[in-house]
């Protein structure tokens, strides 16, 4: 395709475990559009981190997104042919985005991009000013399960507490979103309603976007024939350690087996509005002292938590905050091996010595 058949760009946005890559895979399976999970990241790693935008700063932009997809996911992006398609269309983010987005659909041999833009929420008012005919599709998902799948991938003690906080703020921006923004252009979705009525619930997806429904959107068994397991592929699942295999209902209480006591009191006192409000029932557990007692002393102790907490303390306000700059490649961890770092390997050392190169190289220009 060329350039300028771009069309519907799609942004999928929530909270990172939060259940994006379900709907992204059943997206993956229509023949015409295209969900990249990883790869792009394009409010993390782009957009307004490259002004002033010309032509020595997109040329730094690519080789530096070049060598991160190279060593960390062996992906390899034609940079000069990427970048003769914004020479001519112009240096604005916009271009950037769809030159970028062009380069991959051609592999791919599909007509719609979009990405999962994780923990992106905030940036959906953004990506629709930008492009006219934009989409978005939030997810949320119970954020106890969510609590639970980060604390089997984390390598941190209590950090992972935090995605909380990101829970919060994405419930209540769906909620925000859905009462003011136009539903030609915002859908949300419960994330255990796509694993309870799958075909419902993508048949709407389909609606809004407006393309037609395809049966392989709603058959996982399918999929792994469908997708290439490089640009598309299935997500992982902390709950199993496994990829994932489609709508499967255990993963809706998975988190029934994960959590301790003093994190359910956690979640459900955090949470507790934003659960109600959305459906989720609590636990009906009744909790000792000793599980309140643990987990306030785990936000005293642990000083991000407590940042959180203190903001959402007067206002039960949450937050798109991580415990680490995930622009930062010694927070990364490896694909399917999280609790490992990839600076520590010998493609995460052959990364950083490229990045260095790469600014040594411009800092010359």
């Amino acid at each position: 395709m060329s350039f300028n058949q771009v069309k519907k760009r799609i942004m999928v946005a929530g909270t990172l475990r939060g259940g994006s890559s379900v709907v992204y895979n059943a997206l993956n399976a229509h023949s015409k559009i295209m969900i990249l999970g990883e790869y792009v990241h394009f409010f993390r790693f782009i957009y307004k981190h490259y002004d002033p935008l010309n032509r020595i700063n997109v040329e730094r932009l690519l080789d530096e997104m070049h060598a991160r997809l190279y060593w960390r996911y062996r992906v390899e992006i034609d940079k000069d042919k990427i970048l003769s398609a914004i020479d001519s269309n112009g240096y604005t983010y916009q271009v950037v985005y769809d030159a970028i987005m062009t380069f991959f659909l051609e592999i791919m041999e599909k007509d719609i991009p979009g990405e999962d833009a994780a923990n992106n929420w905030k940036s959906i008012p953004e990506f629709l000013s930008l492009f006219s005919d934009a989409k978005v599709i939030q997810v949320y998902r119970d954020p106890r399960a969510v609590v639970a799948s980060w604390k089997k991938s984390s390598r941190n003690n209590t950090d992972y507490m935090g995605v909380l906080f990101n829970c919060i703020d994405n419930m209540k921006s769906c909620s925000y979103y859905k009462k003011y923004l136009s539903p030609d252009v915002y859908y949300c979705i419960k994330y255990e309603d796509m694993l309870m009525s799958p075909e419902r619930i993508v048949r709407e997806l389909c609606d809004f976007i407006d393309e037609k429904f395809e049966p392989l959107m709603i058959q996982p068994e399918k999929w792994n024939e469908l997708f290439d397991g490089v640009y598309m592929k299935r997500g992982w699942s902390s709950h199993v350690g496994e990829m994932k295999e489609g709508f499967d209902l255990t993963r809706i209480n998975a988190w029934n087996d994960s959590l301790d006591d003093w994190e359910l009191c956690m979640c459900e006192t955090i949470a507790n509005d934003c659960m109600k409000e959305l459906g989720y029932r609590l636990s009906g557990k009744k909790f000792d002292t000793c599980s309140a007692l643990k987990w306030i002393d785990v936000v005293r102790e642990n000083q991000f938590l407590y940042k959180l907490f203190s903001l959402w303390l007067p206002l039960k306000q949450g937050s798109d905050a991580y415990p680490s700059n995930p622009r930062d490649p010694y927070t990364w961890g490896i694909p399917l091996r999280m609790k490992e770092r990839f600076v520590d390997t010998d493609d995460g050392k052959a990364y950083l010595k490229v990045m260095d190169e790469i600014r040594k190289k411009y800092s010359k220009k």
